[in-house]
């Protein structure tokens, strides 16, 4: 059976597509970061408010907490602005031999075997051919419709399961290890 999709890359849609990639590959990074930013204030409490070094402390721990996803913010700010306001429609058709990624200026062929990991997440899905970017797919643009067949056929064909977003709170072992085996390494 073969299927379509399609996505447009609004500025909304990159920052969805930055934060995929930064929470798929990055994720552990930013746990440590969280992890060490936290060290830094309770190190700063326990020393005390009244040294210069737990005030110090303190500060940058509390400072550098909201820069946690500045990396994804910065990658899609950047893609935006080179987009200059331009929103690119993609249109991707899938066969048993891979998939086609079309816009306005190019054609690209996709092999399956290309493809490192696969996430399925809220309205989209992502087809990640390495640790940087992705091909997002709007859920409600498959066709024929059927998110469940689709997600079957892509399984089946990549030789993974699909894989959901991490967090904080349903971050355990056993989705850790899920995921690990359900990523290709290269």
């Amino acid at each position: 059976m073969n299927y379509t999709a399609e996505i447009e890359y609004t500025p909304d849609n990159i920052r969805k597509l930055s934060r995929a990639v930064n929470n798929a590959f990055r994720f552990n990074l930013k746990v440590l970061y969280l992890i060490i930013c936290i060290g830094l204030i309770v190190f700063g409490v326990v020393i005390g408010m009244n040294s210069l070094t737990g005030v110090v402390c303190i500060a940058f721990g509390c400072f550098l907490i909201p820069s946690v996803n500045a990396m994804e913010k910065n990658r899609a700010s950047r893609l935006i602005r080179q987009l200059n306001g331009r929103v690119i429609r993609v249109r991707y058709q899938f066969s048993e031999s891979g998939f086609s990624c079309f816009d306005s200026k190019e054609n690209k062929n996709v092999e399956y075997g290309s493809i490192i990991r696969l996430l399925d997440a809220g309205d989209d899905l992502y087809l990640f051919p390495n640790s940087n970017q992705a091909y997002m797919l709007d859920k409600h643009s498959i066709v024929p419709r059927g998110e469940a067949g689709f997600k079957a056929f892509i399984a089946d064909h990549v030789g993974l399961e699909w894989t959901y977003p991490m967090s904080l709170l349903t971050l355990n072992l056993k989705k850790l290890k899920f995921i690990r085996q359900n990523t290709r390494m290269r």
